[in-house]
């Protein structure tokens, strides 16, 4: 493909001569709207984007914008011949009755810019796609970009707000979420979401760390399942099979051992057990679950993917399992550090863009295989995974405790090690069992809302609870 040198780009010239005789006409007025969507780069003509360039000069330092106070800056930076002289300063001011439509005149003379600036972009993307020297979804992610930052003019006239206006947002968010609207994302862990002042906040990223063995697909999960009745949810494993992500999402469901959810037939002895198998599996096709078991996906993939859920689907929760499994050009990153932060900041600014919550599970170093208690300094190839989230969560491993007593049961600490807008340290006990690949609360949230139950008789209790989910 070339570029037809007869063609002109997108432009309107009288409407950018409209735009400046406004503001030379009435800068009090015309200014601020020109301010908010234009730059000096925003006119096609050079000789206009200096002109407007003169006139935000004058007004940083405070100077009345008119004929004679424009003609003077652009006589000092030596650009009055390069515009067309004080005559063509009195052809804008003539050119012009009012400056009552200046907004209008300055959103199209804005959107041919944007229009320019798309077949720019396009034309070295283009380049790189004959040339593949680019991956592509790293293209797909560039150019997303470019029309995000070209889309951004729309959105500045109200990016900055004063006090009274930062209030009315604020109340006015208290306000949906008295009345029910999605803010907080609840995990299906009581104390927990107490502790994180509700549950999960959306735009944050979570970082879930723990060893090997933990449970920390298990317990990513079993927030998603509960997470998923209220909103869309999206999973994606790295590591795992979709008939295997299955069978584990039947087994939490339906509060049965895994082997069985892999083999059905086995449930059929019971009446009961093949009811709840039938139960989970009605109730898994009400929640809106999205399951994706890529192996091998780079970062830009992955938040491609993402993009497309949220765009498509209004997923508000997404789980990314795990971190170190995703790949990239091995030349393109010094060591694994550097990669993983790549990683993490591109995760926790698709949170922040989209505002949903992203939980990324990772592994810990080997050292923390030492310590009861793992810490911040335990988290594998990269320190910034705990810079760049906005909550981190470790799970220290679930030892086996002869005082809770019952077998396929462990004690497990889910420590939340760092919370932006509340207390971290603060620890929530839960239950590990391990053939059913889930976790069960045993905090002060659980024994304030029913008596506590002997070890014995917890799995009668269990087959009876109505589902936390």
């Amino acid at each position: 493909m070339t570029d037809d040198p007869l063609r002109i780009p997108p432009q309107d010239a009288e409407t950018e001569k409209s735009v400046l005789g406004s503001i030379l006409m009435d800068a009090a007025y015309a200014l601020l709207p020109a301010r908010e969507l234009l730059q000096p780069e925003s006119f096609y003509s050079t000789a206009h984007g200096k002109i407007f360039d003169a006139m935000l000069e004058l007004h940083g330092a405070g100077t009345a914008i008119d004929v004679i106070t424009v003609r003077e800056q652009l006589r000092k930076s030596g650009h009055l011949e390069d515009v067309g002289g004080f005559a063509y300063l009195n052809e804008l001011i003539q050119s012009v009755v009012s400056s009552a439509n200046i907004g209008a005149h300055c959103q199209i003379v804005a959107e041919k810019c944007m229009l320019r600036r798309i077949i720019d972009s396009n034309r070295r993307i283009l380049g790189q796609c004959y040339d593949g020297s680019a991956d592509a979804f790293e293209l797909i992610d560039t150019e997303r970009k470019e029309l995000d930052k070209l889309l951004s003019f729309r959105k500045q006239s109200s990016s900055i707000t004063d006090a009274e206006q930062s209030l009315e947002i604020y109340l006015g968010q208290l306000e949906r979420l008295n009345h029910g609207d999605v803010g907080y994302l609840r995990t299906g862990f009581h104390e927990l979401d107490s502790t994180l002042g509700g549950g999960f906040q959306l735009g944050d990223h979570v970082i879930l760390a723990g060893n090997t063995g933990t449970g920390k697909s298990s317990i990513a999960l079993q927030m998603l399942l509960s997470v998923s009745r209220n909103v869309p949810a999206a999973y994606f494993s790295l590591e795992m099979s979709k008939p295997r992500m299955m069978a584990r999402s039947i087994a939490q469901l339906a509060r049965i051992p895994i082997h069985r959810a892999t083999n059905p037939n086995s449930l059929f002895d019971s009446k009961e057990d093949a009811a709840r198998y039938q139960n989970a599996i009605q109730d898994f096709r009400k929640r809106r679950t999205f399951l994706d078991c890529t192996p091998d996906l780079s970062v830009n993939e992955l938040c491609f993917r993402i993009d497309k859920l949220v765009r498509g689907h209004e997923v508000k929760f997404v789980v990314v399992d795990h971190i170190g499994k995703l790949s990239e050009p091995k030349e393109r990153f010094q060591n694994r550090e550097r990669e993983i932060a790549h990683f993490s900041w591109k995760l926790t600014q698709l949170a922040i863009k989209h505002e949903v919550v992203i939980l990324t599970i990772s592994p810990l170093n080997k050292e923390a295989e030492n310590f009861t208690q793992p810490s911040l300094g335990h988290m594998r190839d990269s320190g910034m995974l705990s810079y760049d989230a906005r909550t981190v969560l470790l799970l220290s491993n679930p030892m086996p405790d002869s005082a809770f007593g019952q077998e396929g049961e462990r004690k497990a600490k889910l420590t939340v090690a760092k919370q932006g807008d509340g207390e971290s340290g603060v620890s929530v006990e839960l239950s590990f069992h391990g053939n059913r690949g889930a976790y069960f609360e045993d905090g002060p949230s659980m024994s304030n809302r029913e008596p506590q139950v002997r070890p014995e008789k917890m799995n009668q209790q269990l087959e009876s609870e109505p589902l936390p989910f």
